[in-house]
């Protein structure tokens, strides 16, 4: 099956939801003398989600998948500097111009 179409064994399904977390830092006074004052990008996290193309009867959205840890961080003291995945869901439902839900995962080191 090539990039972009469908198979009955997906059909119903999609993996559009994507959540990325790139972390903007800017921690002061964690140290004396500011020895840990530091700026500028975290770890990146990486969701993925695969997901019914229907709501729930209900109006919910729910989606389930992989969680990546990517130590991109700029600095030592910035990063977790190792690499991790795991588990990871989401329900959500909009309503009334907003939007609510939760959403959880779990990161093993590899």
């Amino acid at each position: 099956c090539r990039p972009g179409c469908s198979s009955k064994r997906w059909a119903g399904w999609t993996l559009t939801i994507s959540r990325t977390i790139l972390p903007v830092i800017d921690q002061r006074s964690l140290a004396q003398n500011g020895l840990a004052d530091k700026s500028g990008a975290g770890d990146i996290t990486q969701s993925l989600f695969f997901s019914p193309k229907a709501k729930t009867e209900n109006g919910w959205i729910w989606g389930a998948g992989p969680v990546f840890l990517m130590p991109t961080g700029s600095d030592d003291l910035l990063t977790n500097d190792q690499w991790a995945a795991g588990p990871t869901a989401v329900a959500l439902k909009q309503a009334n111009g907003w939007t609510y839900g939760a959403l959880a995962n779990h990161l093993w080191p590899i």
